[in-house]
């Protein structure tokens, strides 16, 4: 799972498990921005979207790309805690 800031959707913090299933470290996320994990495309878009006006968004199966050029299948969820701060959630599917 993840922590990340609203508006600027910068991972505030996140576990082990959410980094190494993106293909980092838990300290490379610090500070980064979401995109870093899941780059910019309309179905992103639209899941930030959908947290930002209905406060969740249901898991939804997507496929991700690494920085080492290897996709994964994921089901990502996300739910807003406060004005400030939303919660992220992911399962890879491999």
């Amino acid at each position: 799972m993840c922590l990340m800031t609203h508006p600027d959707f910068e991972i505030f913090d996140a576990n082990n498990s959410f980094a190494s299933i993106f293909g980092f470290e838990r300290e490379e996320l610090r500070g980064s921005l979401f995109a870093v994990v899941w780059k910019k495309c309309e179905e992103r878009d639209l899941f930030f979207t959908e947290i930002i006006r209905n406060g969740h968004s249901p898991p939804k199966a997507t496929r991700v790309l690494r920085p080492d050029d290897s996709e994964r299948d994921i089901v990502i969820s996300g739910v807003r805690l406060d004005e400030d701060m939303i919660l992220i959630t992911v399962f890879y599917l491999g």
